[in-house]
């Protein structure tokens, strides 16, 4: 029986847990799945922008919240390295969100919350070790 590499996110004492299954080709799950790809060194030609619109299509314009979660979730399970890495890049965004000239209703909270993080964390570092 054929199988596919999967993330398997669920609900474990009151955590979530991602984890990798091996689902049997046909089978169409009740627990929410992420299909494992392995593109080798693919990847390193994924253009920040590819990469941007990639999250803002599947993450980020739906009202399906869940998908954010898992992308969260993963992130916890990668190397700590990484997880530094995207913390610096959340960072660097509520600094462009503090500096931003072009707001509106729609944006205007995060524009506040850019400028508190940035005086809140002015004196914390991210070091690159």
């Amino acid at each position: 029986m054929k199988t596919i590499k999967c993330y398997e996110l669920k609900n474990v004492r009151g955590y979530r847990e991602c984890r990798e299954v091996d689902v049997p080709e046909h089978e169409i799950p009740d627990r929410i799945l992420i299909p494992k790809i392995d593109i080798g060194s693919l990847y390193r030609n994924f253009s920040p922008e590819l990469v941007a619109g990639i999250v803002e299509d599947n993450i980020l314009n739906t009202f399906d919240t869940s998908k954010g979660e898992i992308f969260l979730v993963c992130l916890l399970k990668s190397h700590p390295t990484l997880q530094q890495n995207f913390t610096r890049l959340c960072w660097k965004w509520f600094k462009k969100m503090a500096e931003n000239i072009f707001i509106d209703a729609r944006n205007e909270a995060s524009k506040k919350m850019g400028e508190k993080v940035m005086e809140a964390t002015k004196d914390i570092t991210l070091p690159f070790i």
